[in-house]
């Protein structure tokens, strides 16, 4: 996929590690799906965001409050394209990946 966010590469990366390399560049892709969102590029913005929940999976093993946080930016991303078997599944699979931690008992 052709997109137009160009990532900025300061002078500071050098000296990360190859663990912030990957928390910089979640970042910068949960920014430009932010910033594809606001221009209303819905597939690219759902682009972004999946490649940080992919790269975040890799980063923290599927499980955990990183990873949770990363899927609700795509969940609120779903409902305001009024998406909500998605949001229904991306809510799902939320509690999994916090199953570990919390204890979540549905209604």
């Amino acid at each position: 996929m052709k997109t137009d966010f160009q990532p900025v590469i300061d002078h500071s990366m050098i000296q990360d590690s190859p663990d912030q390399l990957v928390e910089r560049v979640i970042a910068s892709n949960i920014v430009a799906g932010d910033d594809a969102t606001d221009r209303g590029d819905v597939v690219q913005a759902e682009y972004f965001y999946r490649n940080a929940i992919d790269l975040a999976e890799l980063k923290y093993g599927g499980k955990g409050a990183p990873l949770a946080y990363l899927l609700t930016i795509l969940a609120d991303f779903y409902e305001s394209q009024q998406r909500l078997n998605d949001v229904t599944e991306v809510q799902r699979r939320i509690r999994e990946v916090m199953s570990d931690y919390v204890r979540v008992e549905l209604g």
